[in-house]
């Protein structure tokens, strides 16, 4: 029988959430003939503890497009809740499961939230246990309730489906509405690199080290190396499996189980939380700013409170990890608030822009509140100031995207590398791309090479150096221009960085300025001496002319203070060569010695001092440092007391 994993199938995961003993894994077993409670203890005390898995091969009932569905168990009970949170990863919708004999009940709620601070509102309720319910009148009224006790958590229209695990009644039914589920929201789309978040790890002997999880972005092939964070550890695939079945490749939407072999890191470093990735752009940090919304108040006006600085559990995709929480403003947050925070993790973690995250309380015993990651790799200092206050607050007005962050980025601050953004949640490499081009096309954004410049900014920056430049020019015509060091420190209270000023001049480059040697001038701009300087000038260029191949010598001290300015904007102006202490020659005379000691040494091969002194009929107060120009300029080369033509 061959293996059809491959076939054209839309791929995707969900999670099923409920009050203990509801009958969530008995629904699973009845919905796919697996059941998720796989641990002793589990099967002792008859509540899942952990978290469970299984899949299920379904057809839509009007097409024949087939689904594979991946799907995550998870416990109901209070003291698991920090477990039902780490199986949410990479889940495209949940199974609320509500035993219809007993209704709403407080982990109803919790899980409710905890979906909704995770940015899971794609719920369907499938209401079990009907077989308890003694008539349809018991049953309508149930339904009613939960439509209501849904609304909080902006769920309208949600399918509830009735039905038994005991009788299986209605699962044929729920099985339809899943397949219906998957169709409606599509398959994940292949964006970016790969991205795995691990939620379990463990050990097959002969095999070793096998971790699961939902591949949310990207593929995996067997044989591929892939990094896992934090930590940056590498590993390569050597098999991977979904559904039970062993396959070539894994993509978007699949629960992968994936056995690693570990390459110069230890296979002990594996653990729940952690993320695959095919490089290393996803980097591991301890510190975050977010947008945070605190659960609404319920008997207790005091129980879902923070303080600035309060100690809590974050929940980030797999991963839990101590965290400090600083507010701003500072005042303690009160229930159903949304605040700007900045949050301190004890271990690493690998947060993506966009992604969403719960707090809990110290001892796990409610949830506080939700966020969604603003910013990443952050101080508390750089979160105190205002730009980045101000960063923040435009993010908070919008749906976080690469458009809306670049833009709300470039409103606080001048300039971004495009190397420097951080990754984002289902947005790969095309859609940041996308948004700079947006951005472009709005008329809000300049890129120059890897720089991406607000519009204003670049702007205000052309428009501040051609004034700096002018200015130079008018106070200074005879210089070539002004020192790109000298023009470069105007810029250095509003740079960000030393790469972003040392990029100046290649920006002024582009926009048509002269840059040479260092020196910058207006495109239109040539260097003149001013009228107190000319007749100066013309006195340095008739000394030296008089007897171009051995002028006279022009010592400083000699020279007046306008002939000493002139010469300097002659040898600026290359019209002037200075060979060393008063010695210089018109540049037309140092050219002209140049042929001949080419065409001499053509000629002869090789010649002494005294020889091309002869020969150029110059002074050896001339030919001395004009030789040892042409041996800098690679034009010569001395071998013993000989000079010849570079090879």
């Amino acid at each position: 029988m061959t293996n059809d994993i491959h076939e054209p199938k839309i791929h995707s995961v969900f999670a099923t959430a409920g009050h203990v003993d509801h009958g969530k894994s008995s629904l699973i077993k009845a919905l796919s003939g697996i059941d998720p409670d796989r641990l002793p203890i589990e099967k002792k005390r008859g509540i899942t503890v952990d978290l469970g898995f299984a899949g299920l091969q379904l057809t839509h009932p009007s097409t024949p497009q087939r689904v594979e569905l991946g799907i995550v168990d998870v416990p109901g009970h209070k003291d698991y809740v920090a477990n039902m949170a780490s199986g949410l990863s990479g889940i495209k919708f949940a199974l609320v499961v509500i035993a219809a004999n007993e209704g709403w009940m407080p982990q109803t709620t919790e899980h409710l939230e905890i979906l909704h601070f995770l940015g899971i509102h794609r719920i369907l309720i499938a209401l079990t246990k009907t077989e308890l319910v003694k008539n349809e009148e018991s049953l309508r009224r149930v339904t009613e309730s939960i439509k209501e006790k849904l609304l909080p958590f902006g769920v309208r229209g949600a399918p509830i489906l009735p039905c038994s695990a005991k009788t299986l009644q209605g699962i044929a039914p729920l099985r339809e509405c899943l397949a219906n589920f998957a169709v409606a929201i599509g398959p994940s789309e292949d964006i970016g690199e790969a991205l795995l978040e691990i939620d379990r790890v463990f050990l097959l002997k002969g095999l070793g080290s096998v971790v699961t999880g939902t591949l949310q972005r990207g593929s995996l092939e067997e044989g591929m190396a892939v990094k896992v964070q934090p930590g940056a550890n590498a590993y390569r695939i050597r098999s991977l499996q979904s559904q039970g079945l062993a396959i070539k490749a894994a993509i978007p939407g699949q629960r992968v189980a994936i056995n690693l072999n570990s390459i110069g890191s230890s296979e002990n470093s594996l653990e729940r939380g952690q993320t695959i990735t095919l490089s290393n752009k996803l980097q591991s940090c301890r510190q975050f700013d977010a947008i945070l919304v605190s659960r609404p108040g319920g008997r207790r006006e005091h129980e879902s409170i923070l303080t600035h600085g309060n100690k809590a559990k974050l929940h980030l995709h797999a991963s839990k990890t101590n965290v400090r929480v600083f507010l701003h403003p500072t005042a303690p947050m009160r229930p159903g608030e949304q605040r700007i925070v900045h949050i301190e993790c004890e271990s690493p973690v690998t947060p993506l822009i966009g992604q969403y995250f719960i707090l809990r309380n110290w001892s796990e015993t409610r949830t506080l509140a939700g966020g969604q990651i603003m910013e990443i790799d952050t101080t508390r200092t750089t979160f105190r100031r205002p730009s980045h206050q101000a960063f923040l607050q435009t993010l908070m007005a919008v749906d976080i995207s690469p458009e809306s962050y670049l833009h709300a980025r470039l409103l606080s601050q001048p300039s971004v590398k495009k190397g420097d953004l951080p990754l984002f949640l289902n947005d790969g490499d095309d859609q940041t791309a996308l948004a700079i081009q947006n951005l472009i096309h709005q008329g809000l954004l300049i890129q120059r090479a890897d720089w991406l410049i607000s519009k204003s900014n670049w702007q205000r920056w052309m428009d501040k150096a051609k004034n700096i430049i002018e200015s130079f020019h008018r106070q200074h015509p005879e210089k070539r221009g002004i020192n790109i060091l000298t023009l470069i420190e105007q810029f250095r209270d509003e740079a960000e960085t030393d790469d972003f000023t040392s990029s100046l001049s290649d920006w002024l480059s582009d926009e048509g300025y002269a840059v040479n040697k260092g020196v910058v001038a207006s495109p239109q701009f040539k260097p003149a001496l001013p009228e107190p300087l000319r007749e100066a000038g013309e006195q340095i260029k008739q000394r030296l002319s008089v007897k171009p191949l051995d002028p006279a010598s022009l010592a400083s001290a000699e020279l007046s203070k306008a002939q000493v300015s002139a010469l300097r904007y002659l040898i600026e102006n290359d019209e002037v060569r200075h060979l060393a202490d008063n010695v210089y020659l018109m540049s037309w005379a140092y050219r002209r010695l140049q042929k001949m000691v080419i065409k001499h040494l053509e000629e002869t091969g090789s010649a002494t001092v005294s020889q091309l002194r002869l020969r150029l009929n110059t002074s050896r107060r001339i030919i001395i440092p004009l030789l040892e120009a042409f041996d800098r300029e690679g034009l010569t080369e001395r071998v013993d007391d000989q000079r010849r033509l570079f090879r």
